[in-house]
């Protein structure tokens, strides 16, 4: 499991010459590891179907390899995730967030949010991200706190659950010191 905090490292954009404060992550185990972004558009205005009217599309480069995840703003005040490596979603970057790896099975979802009720952890808003039913898949669940160690050693030892991290970003309505 891993717990990511966000704070502020800053990195320059392909497109200005502005840095664009980027996340750093704390481990659960207490060390800190940063996450380089290699590349990163600046949102993009399109007019085409389908796009979203600005995109910020970002590579991190991890101890464990290198991901890509997208992300947009709608209106003025509202972060949404969009992408994550080869997944596309509906995520708020807001508050506690689960992000897991999964098979997409029946009863996986009912599995964690019975976990959860048990250990008083509200879910706010869920979606997942699959490119076949029945395959691998990634769901992001926004929770009202955080969950205690015992609630996501449960939820983790489901034998579909692949991977599990806890992101924790401001609160809905705040944005994030490194939005800018």
């Amino acid at each position: 499991m891993r717990v990511y905090q966000f704070r502020h490292i800053r990195a320059k954009t392909q497109c200005s010459e502005q840095l664009l404060s980027v996340p750093r992550a704390k481990l659960a185990a207490g060390r800190l590891r940063q996450h380089s972004v290699t590349s990163s558009r600046c949102p993009r205005k399109s007019s085409q179907k389908g796009d979203f009217s600005t995109l910020i599309d970002i590579e991190l480069h991890t101890a464990k390899g290198k991901v890509h995840a997208a992300g947009t703003l709608f209106g003025h005040q509202y972060l949404r995730l969009v992408r994550f490596g080869d997944y596309h979603l509906d995520a708020y970057l807001d508050g506690v967030m689960l992000l897991f790896h999964h098979r997409d099975v029946p009863g996986l979802i009912g599995f964690i949010g019975t976990i959860f009720g048990k250990h008083s952890v509200n879910i706010a808003q869920m979606t997942v991200g699959r490119q076949v039913p029945g395959g691998e898949a990634i769901a992001v669940l926004n929770l009202d706190n955080q969950p205690p160690d015992e609630a996501l050693r449960e939820v983790r030892a489901h034998p579909q659950i692949s991977s599990l991290s806890v992101v924790k970003l401001p609160p809905a309505g705040e944005m994030p010191a490194w939005f800018g």
